[in-house]
């Protein structure tokens, strides 16, 4: 009975507003909640004044989308959580994605989710990603909080709907990231430039993980902060947000003018910079303005070349996507050989630059011998 009910309140709330096809969202509420997920069609009811929930509906039946649909259990599991258009668009992604198309472990696909706005800050305006990675029996959403596994798939008109057992959480700020224990030590030689950090539209972190950091300090001897602040600057690309899936495309460039490259074998995925390479542990952990990968090595290039750093920056700026609010991916994110968009190059001088001059006093306290 409540199903029923739902489903003209539904199509009417929405079917008077920023053009919504009510015929579609009808026959696509009956399919939810056929695959027994009512709670998220009483979730879409709740929102039908929302203006970003009523634009996602309007695009929605255009092209090839994936949505990933919290099932009864996960959304009753997010408590006081908000469920909001915001929300909902991160769970929606232009393009299919099905386990033919997602990456096995360890690698990862990374696709384009419907949001953007306040909570993004990449590079273009691009909007928010999600990184996917699958397995013989499933697929499941990486680096978020809790295990997030797709339990079964359906297919409405242009649509795939996974129906997954968590909430997907949206990608923090860095400062909320770099808070996480595990990076403490990256955060205490980093912290003045938390705010450059912050404000850049696509960055890269290439973040040594504690112990690392420890092991560094026999490495670096009496370093000076000069030293300190241009080691710092070659595990950062500024402008641009590089995805593990793109690790092998283009060229890249450190805050430092320093090439990074990649090697992938069977002991996993390196990271070298000039002499020292470092094996990336966690990629794709993701931030609302960019991308970490984990590394368990401190890259000790202490060189720098600023007119390299930003010829780089002035690439990666320049070619970056300019998609506004609609995704321009239709499918995986992923290097075809060459430069990718808005992934050319990497970065260069440019206001983290200018800040990290005094992260290499604050540095001090950690490399002094």
């Amino acid at each position: 009975m409540r199903s029923s009910i739902l489903i003209p309140l539904v199509a009417a709330s929405f079917g008077v507003a920023q053009n919504v096809n009510s015929t579609y969202v009808t026959g696509l509420v009956n399919a939810l909640n056929g695959w027994g997920l009512t709670s998220l069609t009483s979730g879409l009811t709740s929102l039908s004044s929302d203006p970003t929930t009523q634009a996602l509906l309007a695009r929605l039946p255009n092209g090839t989308r994936t949505i990933f649909a919290p099932n009864n259990a996960a959304l009753a599991a997010a408590g006081g959580a908000p469920f909001n258009g915001s929300t909902l668009a991160y769970h929606i992604l232009s393009g299919t994605f099905t386990a033919n198309n997602i990456a096995k472990d360890p690698a990862h696909t990374i696709g384009r989710t419907f949001l953007n706005g306040s909570l993004v800050q990449l590079e273009g305006n691009e909007p928010q990603v999600l990184a996917l990675q699958g397995s013989n029996t499933t697929l499941f959403a990486c680096n978020q909080p809790n295990t997030t596994s797709i339990l079964e798939s359906n297919v409405y008109q242009n649509l795939v709907v996974h129906t997954i057992d968590n909430v997907l959480v949206i990608p923090q700020t860095p400062a909320v990231l770099l808070g996480l224990s595990n990076f403490s030590s990256l955060a205490s030689v980093a912290g003045p430039a938390l705010p450059a950090i912050e404000a850049a539209h696509g960055i890269t972190i290439f973040a040594p993980t504690n112990d690392a950091f420890t092991a560094a300090q026999s490495s670096l001897g009496g370093a000076n902060s000069s030293t300190v602040t241009n080691i710092l600057e070659n595990h950062i690309i500024n402008g641009t947000a590089l995805y593990s899936s793109e690790f092998g495309s283009g060229t890249h460039v450190s805050n430092g003018g320093q090439q990074l490259t990649f090697n992938t074998n069977s002991s996993g995925t390196f990271v070298t910079s000039g002499p020292s390479t470092a094996q990336v542990i966690t990629s794709d952990v993701l931030m609302s303005n960019g991308v970490v990968h984990v590394i368990n090595g401190v890259l000790l290039n202490s060189n720098f070349n600023p007119t390299a750093a930003s010829s780089a920056y002035a690439a990666a700026t320049s070619s970056a996507g300019t998609s506004g609010v609609a995704p321009t991916n239709t499918g995986p994110i992923a290097g075809s050989g060459g430069n990718n968009g808005g992934h050319n190059g990497a970065i260069g001088v440019n206001p983290v630059s200018a800040l990290f001059a005094f992260v290499g006093v604050a540095a001090g306290a950690l490399f002094v011998l």
